[in-house]
């Protein structure tokens, strides 16, 4: 090789060093926004505000292999009810957003506590029940309907 070649090649790697340099943060701080927006229209779809959203490299909790590359965020929200919860959120572009670990929090001294069965909630869900057995036993219904037609 001569001067201008070595030289030619001395720019070519400058230059792609840069653009690794640059293109590494941008990749992360685009998925942080989409994953943010993503995971806010998960949460406002069900009624509830995003408070608060951190991502985490927690060991016992990254799935980088498991679920392909999903990514980890610590999320505070409130419910449609106004409690205050905190949950790990795993999301990434192809398989939506999963909140598990989640817990209602107080509001004044942060402290975790299990959801409580209070009589209101416990009666929503029954309601719900009765309601989707009804829905079932209409469906089998029909279906049954249908095969004695055929």
């Amino acid at each position: 090789m001569d001067a201008s070649q070595d030289w030619f090649v001395a720019v070519l790697l400058i230059v792609a060093v840069h653009l690794v340099l640059i293109a590494i943060p941008l990749w992360f701080w685009a998925n942080n926004r989409w994953d943010r927006d993503r995971v806010k229209a998960y949460i406002e779809e069900r009624g509830g505000q995003l408070l608060s959203m951190k991502w985490t490299l927690d060991a016992t909790q990254y799935s980088f292999i498991r679920d392909g590359n999903a990514r980890i965020y610590c999320v505070r929200f409130l419910d449609s009810s106004g409690e205050t919860h905190q949950a790990t959120c795993q999301t990434n572009w192809m398989s939506g957003v999963y909140l598990t670990e989640e817990s209602v929090v107080n509001g004044d001294n942060q402290t975790s506590r299990k959801s409580e069965k209070s009589p209101r909630n416990v009666e929503i869900l029954e309601a719900e029940l009765e309601r989707l057995r009804l829905e079932n036993t209409a469906l089998k219904g029909d279906r049954t309907d249908s095969k004695r037609r055929n």
